[in-house]
C-alpha cells in the first residue's frame, strides 16, 4: 500500500460464518513508523478510500505495525464487505491522542515523516472466530469454577460444624489445644508471662474496673455477629481513650514499659468499639454506589459512541482477543471480572459465619470476651464490598478502557489495600484505630491526589506531592511508634537535659526498626517518582499502598512467629495467595495494550487470545488476582486464631 494507491480487498462469508476478524501485520521492521487507516466498509456506493473522508459510515483504524479488526455478519447483510488500507503522508495520526485520552498521553511522530512516495507490505489475514453461541463455553467454565469454589467452601464449613459436635465443645474444637482453667491461659512454652501488668488477668482486670458490666457482654454478644444489621446510630460523642476509663490514660501505655499489650490498647467499651468499626461496611457500600453508577453512565456513553461512529481509536481495546455481545464491544474483558464480586460475596459469608460462631462462644464463654483479639468484624465486612465492588468498577473501565477513566480501575484498589493496612493495625490498637468517616476521607484524598497526576504531571507536581508525602508519612510514623501521643517526644525536648546514647535509644526497639524501614521505603519511592515523573501515576499510588502494606505485613509475621505462632490454615492460605499473586504479575505484564500512548502504538502489544479462545492475558490477571485477594483476606482473616484464648495482658501489642 502506498499514499496514492489505497488497497481494496472483498471478502465474502462463507455460509457457516458468523463473525471474522481480520487480522493485518507490517511485514517490514524498517515500515514501523509508517501510518495507515484501515477499513471496514460496506460493498455498496460510494467507497470511502482517502483520509479525509475514510472515517464517515465505516469502522476504522490507525495502524503502524498491527491491526484488528471484529467483523459480525449481522452488520453486512450482503454477506460481504471491503478491507480498505490507506496510507498517509503524514504519520502524525498514529502517534497522537485518541479522543478520549489525556492531551499529555502520545508519542512525538517519527522526523522522516511526509514521505508521498512510501510503499509498505502487509500481510493480511481473516479468520473464523467465535460466534456468541460459541460463549457458552468459556462462560459455563468460569460459573463452574466459581461454583467450585462455593461448593468447597460450603463442605468445609459443613465438615467443621460436624467436627465440632463430635468434640466436648465448640469452644474446644475452635480453640484447638488452648487451655482455659480457671480463668488463667497459660501462655506459650508454660510458663506464665503478664509483661508488667502486675499479674491481673483480663477477666479479673475488666471485673475491678467494671469495663464490661454484665448487661453490656450480654449485649456485646447478640450484637457482636450483627456488623451489618441496623441498630443504634454510632456515640454522637465518641470519648477519646483517655476518658474510657477514669483509671487509664493513653500515656500509660507509652510509658508504663517497653513492652505494650492487647490489654492496655482495647480499655474503650466493646459496645463503643462495635459501634465504631460497625459503620465501615455501611460507609464503603454507600460510596460505591454513588461512586458506581455516574461511571456506569458515563462508559456507557463511550460505548455508544464507539458503536455510532465506528471510531476504533476511542477506546485501547485488545483487537486481537475482543468479543462483543449485546452494545458492549469487550464482553470478555468485562465478564471475566466476576470472579472479584462472586469471591467478595463469599468472603462476606465467611466473615458472617466466623462472627455467628464467636457469638456463641460469648454466649457459653463469657469469660472470651476479655481473651485474644478483639474481635470486630465491619472491617471484614467492608473489606468483602470493596472487592465486590472493585469487580464492578473494573468491569466498568474495561466496557472502554481509556487514560480517561483508567482511575475507575484502580479506586477499589486503593480502599482494599488501605483497608488492610488499618485492620492490621486496628488488630493490636483497637482504641486507637481510625474511624470509619476519617478512614474514606483519606481514601477520597488519595483518589484526588492520583486524578491530579494523571492530569497534571509536572514538575512542580512532583515537588508539591514529594513535600507533602514526605511530611504525612513522618506524622503516620510517629503515630505509630508513640501510639497516638506526644507525651514522649514532648517531654523529651521540654527536659533540658544533655542528650546522651542512653536517652537516644530507642525504647521500642522492634517498632522503630519497622518505622526507619517504613520511612526509607516511602522515601526512596518518593525520590525515584521526582526523578522519573511516572506517567502513569494513579499505578504509582497503588504501588506505594501496596508496598506500605508488604511492610507492615512482614513486620507483622516476623513479630508474630517470635511472640506466638501462626495456625496452619493461615500458612495455606498465604502459600496459595503467594501462588496466585504470582501467576497475576506473571499475565499482569504482558502489556496488551497502553493508554499512556497513542492508540496505534498501543496496538503493538495486541496479542491472540490464551484461554478457550475467549480470555486473553489481562482477563487470566484478573482471575488470578481475585483468587489471590481472596485468600490474602482470609489469611488477615484467621491471622490471629492461635490466641483467641489468650489473656490480652499476654498479648503483645506490636
Amino acid at each position: 500500500v502506498t499514499p496514492s494507491a489505497p488497497l481494496f480487498l472483498l471478502y465474502r462469508f462463507a455460509e457457516h460464518q458468523e463473525d471474522v476478524r481480520v487480522l493485518i501485520d507490517t511485514i517490514n521492521d524498517e515500515d514501523k513508523d509508517r501510518c495507515n487507516i484501515v477499513s471496514v466498509q460496506s460493498t455498496t456506493c460510494p467507497v470511502y478510500d482517502q483520509d479525509r473522508d475514510i472515517h464517515y459510515h465505516a469502522d476504522f483504524q490507525t495502524m503502524t505495525t498491527k491491526a484488528g479488526v471484529l467483523v459480525q455478519r449481522s452488520d453486512f447483510p450482503s454477506g460481504a464487505f471491503l478491507i480498505v488500507i490507506v496510507g498517509l503522508a503524514d504519520p502524525s495520526p498514529c502517534f497522537t491522542s485518541g479522543p478520549n485520552a489525556w492531551p499529555s498521553v502520545g508519542v512525538k511522530a517519527p522526523r522522516h515523516g511526509g514521505d508521498e512516495f512510501y510503499s509498505k507490505e502487509l500481510r493480511i489475514h481473516v479468520e473464523d472466530d467465535l460466534s456468541v453461541s460459541g460463549y457458552a463455553r468459556p462462560i459455563l467454565a468460569t460459573i463452574g469454577l466459581f461454583a467450585g469454589v462455593y461448593l468447597i467452601t460450603i463442605c468445609y464449613l459443613a465438615f467443621s460444624w460436624y467436627k465440632s459436635r463430635s468434640v466436648h465443645s465448640l469452644r474446644d474444637w475452635l480453640l484447638g489445644s488452648a487451655n482455659i482453667a480457671g480463668g488463667q491461659p497459660t501462655a506459650r512454652g508454660g510458663a506464665r508471662h503478664t509483661y508488667g501488668t502486675g499479674g491481673r488477668t483480663d477477666r479479673e482486670d475488666l471485673k475491678a474496673k467494671h469495663d464490661v458490666p454484665t448487661e453490656e457482654t450480654r449485649l456485646l454478644s447478640s450484637k457482636v455477629g450483627d456488623d451489618l444489621d441496623d441498630g443504634e446510630e454510632e456515640l454522637d460523642d465518641e470519648r477519646d481513650l483517655s476518658h474510657s476509663s477514669p483509671h487509664y490514660d493513653v500515656r500509660d501505655s507509652i510509658t508504663g514499659g517497653t513492652v505494650i499489650t492487647v490489654h492496655q490498647m482495647a480499655r474503650k467499651s466493646p459496645i463503643q468499639l462495635y459501634k465504631k468499626y460497625r459503620m465501615f461496611p455501611w460507609q464503603v457500600t454507600t460510596v460505591g454506589i454513588f461512586y458506581a453508577l455516574p461511571v456506569v453512565q458515563l462508559v456507557m456513553a463511550y460505548q455508544a459512541i464507539v458503536n455510532v461512529s465506528g471510531d476504533q481509536d476511542t477506546c485501547y481495546y485488545n483487537f486481537r482477543c475482543i468479543h462483543p455481545l449485546g452494545v458492549v464491544s469487550a464482553f470478555n474483558n468485562v465478564f471475566s471480572n466476576v470472579g472479584y464480586v462472586l469471591l467478595g460475596f463469599l468472603f462476606m459469608f465467611i466473615t458472617y459465619r466466623r462472627s455467628r460462631l464467636f457469638t456463641h462462644m460469648l454466649n457459653t464463654n463469657p469469660d472470651l470476651l476479655a481473651c485474644g483479639i478483639p474481635q470486630h468484624y465491619g472491617l471484614f465486612y467492608a473489606l468483602g464490598i470493596a472487592l465486590a465492588m472493585e469487580g464492578v468498577m473494573s468491569g466498568c473501565y474495561h466496557v472502554c478502557p481509556t487514560g480517561a477513566n483508567f482511575q475507575f480501575d484502580t479506586s477499589f484498589m486503593y480502599v482494599i489495600a488501605g483497608l488492610c493496612l488499618l485492620k492490621l493495625y486496628q488488630n493490636r490498637h483497637p482504641d486507637i484505630s481510625a474511624r470509619a468517616h476519617t478512614t474514606l476521607a483519606g481514601f477520597a484524598l488519595i483518589i484526588i491526589v492520583a486524578v491530579i497526576g494523571v492530569l497534571y504531571n509536572s514538575t512542580a507536581f512532583w515537588a508539591v506531592f514529594f513535600v507533602v508525602y514526605v511530611v504525612s508519612v513522618c506524622y503516620i510514623c510517629h503515630h505509630i511508634y508513640f501510639l497516638g501521643s506526644d507525651s514522649d517526644l514532648v517531654a523529651f525536648f521540654r527536659s533540658g537535659q544533655r542528650l546522651s546514647i542512653t536517652r537516644m535509644r530507642p525504647r521500642y526497639m522492634a517498632r522503630f526498626c519497622f518505622v526507619v524501614a517504613t520511612l526509607v521505603f516511602n522515601l526512596a519511592l518518593a525520590i525515584s517518582g521526582v526523578i522519573n515523573k511516572y506517567d502513569d501515576f494513579a499505578t504509582f499510588m497503588l504501588g506505594l499502598l501496596v508496598g506500605n502494606l508488604a511492610i507492615y505485613m512482614a513486620y507483622y509475621m516476623v513479630m508474630k512467629c517470635i511472640h506466638e505462632k501462626i495456625r496452619m490454615i493461615t500458612i495455606v492460605s498465604m502459600l496459595i495467595s503467594c501462588g496466585m499473586w504470582a501467576g497475576a504479575g506473571y499475565f499482569f505484564f504482558a502489556g496488551l495494550t497502553n493508554w499512556q500512548a497513542s492508540p496505534a502504538k498501543s496496538r503493538e502489544g495486541n496479542a491472540p487470545c490464551v484461554l478457550m479462545d475467549f480470555y486473553d492475558h489481562h482477563d487470566v490477571w484478573h482471575f488470578f488476582s481475585g483468587f489471590g485477594l481472596f485468600f490474602s483476606l482470609l489469611v488477615l482473616l484467621t491471622l490471629d486464631d492461635d490466641i483467641i484464648a489468650k489473656p490480652r495482658n499476654q498479648i503483645i501489642a506490636f
